[in-house]
């Protein structure tokens, strides 16, 4: 797939390596595998949304069992040696007809000989029912979701430390509303009324958080690592709720397959944050256009979501779709 559009809102740098080199042809196409990192510059007393669609993984391998509630690397012994108890986890698949679909991690069951790692199956962050035996034979990552504390480290001058009046925010979309977190004076992540660490609460790949930047010089936020080779799944749920790319890379609403064959129905909403206030967006099913409160222009084809931030999606009903990778896997 071509990469002309990979990032262009922001400065990338992206290095194809294969058997140790760059490689490229004349049509722009990158092959694996690709890193790269994004940088986005967040100003002094302003709110920005961002996001953070970079992943490595812990390790790869192919399932060689699987049961209703969990999977056997064939190729790996010592799964627990490559991780913590602390970091949550997922796996994704990138192989076979659940390519793209995310399952989350029991951590208590992880041992340094193991090779078979339990699904949290009731996980609200799984992009489908969990298929078990149909999993044998496919090939996984397992990857470490983005978490509150890992975040942190991604920006730089770093976030000011305090109390939820004094010090940076970071809100985090939770049952259909923004949840406000913070940084106390020990750099532990607290929640307004929780004086419980909340080091690890998770960001889901498909998700993306607000940063209130309280303190007096503006921040930068950088994110290193991989780009996914695979399809990468989203589910919209009806009602409110926040959507970030899987890929680095800007999308328009019709490229995120807003669209009425992508399930999208009219008066569904697309809320982009700009200059602070989150800006609405209108879907026209007959017209099949976008448009915006006093704008006659029609948006469908404007990339509307940056590859380093998230928009708010208001739908009707409930819609599964698939994302390619913009990375080709020759």
């Amino acid at each position: 797939m071509n990469m002309k559009k990979l990032n262009v809102a922001l400065a990338i740098f992206v290095a194809a390596v294969m058997a140790g080199n760059a490689q490229t042809n004349s049509t722009n196409t990158v092959y694996s595998h690709t890193v790269g990192y994004q940088a986005k510059s967040i100003g002094a007393g302003s709110l920005s949304v961002i996001s953070a669609p970079f992943t490595d993984a812990v390790v790869t391998g192919t399932i060689s069992a699987a049961t209703s509630s969990s999977v056997t690397f064939g190729e790996v012994s010592n799964l627990g040696s490559l991780v913590n108890s602390t970091d949550p986890l997922y796996i994704e698949v990138t192989s076979g007809s659940l390519e793209g679909e995310r399952y989350d991690i029991v951590l208590t069951s992880i041992t340094s000989a193991t090779n078979t790692l339990n699904i949290s199956t009731s996980s609200s962050n799984n992009t489908s029912s969990f298929p078990g035996a149909t999993l044998v034979g496919a090939s996984v990552a397992l990857r470490k979701h983005t978490t509150l504390n890992s975040l942190k480290a991604m920006f730089s001058p770093g976030l000011k430390t305090g109390t939820p009046t004094t010090g940076d925010l970071v809100y985090v979309f939770t049952s259909g509303a923004w949840a406000p977190y913070y940084l106390d004076t020990t750099s532990i992540w607290k929640k307004s009324g929780n004086l419980s660490s909340q080091n690890y609460v998770v960001i889901p790949p498909s998700s993306a958080v607000m940063l209130k930047r309280v303190d007096t010089t503006a921040t930068v936020f950088t994110q290193t690592g991989s780009v996914r080779k695979n399809k990468f799944a989203k589910n919209y749920k009806a009602g409110l709720g926040v959507y970030a790319p899987g890929f680095p890379i800007a999308y328009s609403p019709t490229s995120i397959g807003a669209t009425t064959a992508g399930g999208w129905s009219n008066g569904d909403i697309i809320y982009v944050m700009n200059n602070g206030a989150f800006v609405p967006y209108t879907f026209n099913s007959t017209a099949g256009s976008w448009k915006r409160t006093g704008n006659l222009s029609d948006f469908k084809a404007s990339e509307l979501l940056a590859s380093d931030s998230g928009i708010l999606v208001k739908k009707a009903n409930a819609a599964n779709v698939s994302e390619t990778s913009p990375v080709a896997t020759n």
